[in-house]
């Protein structure tokens, strides 16, 4: 419940053993030249020093919420719980915002009050914050239900800053989702009212790749998509039906990328046949899938020095 004196914005970072990386990002956040923000640090049992370094920092806009460990879909819903906002930005425990982030996301609210959800555009860096270029995902304006269970350009959480309200109206984060608990939510904003989600078309979120982040759990991930799919399957049946070889294939070329990335080939060609089976047409005219599908195969053919060769020609940096 907001009183009188709630800030404008809460910012959510729920955070999990990851003393390597909370400083710059609780930095990151603090930066912001929009001000009138809380910062929720929700603690999700660390057992390395990440509650000591967040309460290291002197600063009033920040509030710690200290829980055993259940996992980031229980501790980003516990700062949604107690988040005072009337916007809610997400920032990943091991990613940055530009000083700009909120500023620009809050623009947008203010100049266009059906929006609900915005995401802005992504630079990759690496485990010691080196830039890696741009996120390939440029969507501009609005984007719809049907484009969003189709395309899903958002690429990250951090990306996000969400009206409080629709969050509430959904029901936070679904707990059947460990990794794609941020896609489900918002497609289930975007659900509430047409036009309402939309992207800040600038690199404002720093996403960094390292060795142990979520994302890499390709299998989580294939799992949870299925899942989604299926409920969709039942509620909106026939956006379903126009999108889902496309969506399927784009995500399993995805999953196939990471099960590279962690040197697992068969998988990764397992996953590229299956991208392949599931919208040919589609996966035949994607750059993308192309690229996907020689990577997977040189996994299995090329000896490890020529491979790697080719991946710092191609700009891929497998962890």
């Amino acid at each position: 419940m907001a009183s009188d004196d709630a800030p404008l914005a809460t910012i959510v970072v729920a955070t999990y053993n990851a003393g390597c990386f909370i400083n710059a990002t609780i930095e990151s956040a603090l930066r912001q030249t929009a001000s009138d923000f809380e910062l929720i640090v929700v603690d999700d049992g660390s057992t390395d020093d990440t509650l000591s370094r967040v309460a290291s920092f002197r600063d009033s806009r920040i509030r710690i919420v200290e829980q055993s460990h259940q996992g980031p879909v229980v501790a980003m819903n516990a700062g949604f719980l107690i988040a005072r906002g009337e916007y809610i930005g997400l920032l990943d425990h091991d990613d940055l915002w530009d000083e700009t982030k909120l500023a620009r996301h809050l623009e947008i609210f203010k100049r266009r009050p059906e929006v609900d959800a915005t995401f802005s555009w992504s630079r990759l860096i690496d485990e010691h914050g080196r830039d890696m270029g741009s996120d390939p995902a440029r969507w501009r304006g609005a984007i719809s239900f049907r484009q969003l269970l189709e395309a899903n350009p958002m690429g990250n959480s951090s990306s996000l800053v969400l009206r409080r309200s629709a969050v509430e109206r959904v029901g936070g984060c679904d707990s059947r989702f460990f990794c794609c608990y941020d896609g489900y939510l918002v497609l289930q904003i975007a659900r509430l009212r047409p036009g309402n989600v939309c992207s800040v078309p600038e690199d404002l979120t720093f996403y960094r790749q390292h060795r142990g982040q979520q994302s890499r759990d390709w299998r989580s991930m294939e799992r949870e998509w299925l899942v989604m799919l299926d409920e969709f399957r039942r509620t909106e049946p026939e956006i379903t039906a126009a999108v889902e070889g496309r969506a399927t294939s784009r995500r399993r070329c995805w999953y196939a990328f990471q099960a590279y990335r962690c040197g697992e080939f068969r998988s990764a060609c397992r996953l590229d046949a299956q991208a392949l089976c599931d919208a040919p047409g589609f996966f035949l005219t994607n750059p993308w899938s192309w690229k996907v599908s020689a990577a997977c195969l040189s996994g299995l053919l090329l000896p490890a020095a020529i491979r790697r060769r080719l991946e710092r020609a191609a700009g891929v940096r497998p962890e």
